[in-house]
């Protein structure tokens, strides 16, 4: 995998999360699944080149909270827990309706609230 290839996966990873919220938040859940399922293949294809902790980690800073929630959400699995827990945590006190839902559930099912 090029890093060119990484850059517009980071893009289509970004659209993708971003579009998830939109689309559930107009009443689109299937249309906000697919875009799910996407971030969830680029996630699988980074981890396969060995760069998903890298680029999801990158990713925690984005200004989008769909983008943080996305990429905390998967960091968990590369084992960074330990960097996603903040986001989450600030995440569930947000008050960006579902997605402090989301991330609130996130933090409870993988024990990671307090």
């Amino acid at each position: 995998m090029t890093e060119s290839n990484i850059q517009d996966q980071s893009h289509q990873f970004i659209l993708a999360a971003e579009g998830q919220w939109v689309d559930i938040e107009a009443g689109d859940p299937s249309s906000g699944n697919k875009k799910a399922k996407l971030v969830d293949k680029i996630v699988n294809q980074w981890g396969r080149a060995g760069v998903a902790a890298e680029r999801l980690q990158q990713l925690l800073n984005h200004a989008s909270p769909s983008v943080r929630l996305a990429a905390a959400s998967h960091l968990i699995n590369f084992g960074g827990a330990d960097l996603a827990t903040p986001v989450l945590k600030e995440l569930s006190k947000s008050p960006v309706g579902l997605i402090s839902s989301f991330a609130d559930t996130v933090l409870r099912v993988r024990k990671l609230a307090d």
